[in-house]
């Protein structure tokens, strides 16, 4: 682990910094010493929700950590949105049916069951990844730098905007998901922060 509270920068020997899932707000001092480690040449793993999922009270809501922020700054953007996928994973519902109570599977499209991936060595030999709450990247950012889409939805896809509610008895129909192919998962590449080629895996 590296502490950005204690550390005076994030040191060279460091070859990749992951940052994963944030749920709280983050410091500009912290994205100063990130900028720093990229101005160096540094490589930059980002995992994160811009949307977040509460299986207690069943609502669905924006994630704001500065992040989204940060790194819109440098062209990236996560639409604060949840994408829904007909290929999906499944959550265990209770049901009862008369004196019996039984735990079923249902299928919920806010766990895209992501299966199309980019010919690129992040990817290469993975056939299927779960992604809970997952939303759409854009690269909106200019020519210094090059954005590489490697992870999509399938083509029967969709977004939900939040604030929402899970609905697991909610029967689905094909006009839920009409888009296709949604960049889930992406790489930017070049001068991010100053001259210095750097790499930020999304």
């Amino acid at each position: 682990n590296i502490n950005l509270d204690t550390e005076t920068s994030i040191p060279d020997r460091f070859r990749t910094v992951a940052l994963v899932a944030p749920k709280d707000s983050i410091p500009p001092n912290h994205f100063a010493k990130l900028d720093d480690y990229l101005a160096r040449g540094g490589n930059l793993m980002v995992a994160m929700n811009a949307v977040s999922g509460d299986f207690q009270t069943a609502q669905g809501s924006v994630l704001t950590t500065g992040l989204e922020t940060w790194l819109q700054e440098k062209g990236l953007i996560v639409d604060a949105s949840f994408v829904i996928d007909a290929n999906c994973g499944s959550v265990t519902v209770q049901r009862q049916q008369g004196m019996f109570r039984f735990q079923t599977p249902v299928q919920f499209p806010f766990l895209p069951n992501v299966s199309t991936f980019a010919e690129h060595p992040i990817t290469k030999g993975l056939e299927q990844v779960v992604m809970p709450f997952a939303s759409n990247i854009r690269f909106a950012g200019d020519s210094a730098k090059v954005f590489t889409p490697i992870a999509f939805s399938s083509d029967k896809a969709g977004v939900i905007n939040p604030p929402n509610y899970f609905d697991v008895n909610k029967q689905w129909t094909e006009a839920d998901f009409p888009l296709s192919n949604l960049v889930l998962g992406g790489v930017l590449e070049g001068n991010i922060v100053g001259n210095t080629p750097a790499k930020i895996v999304l």
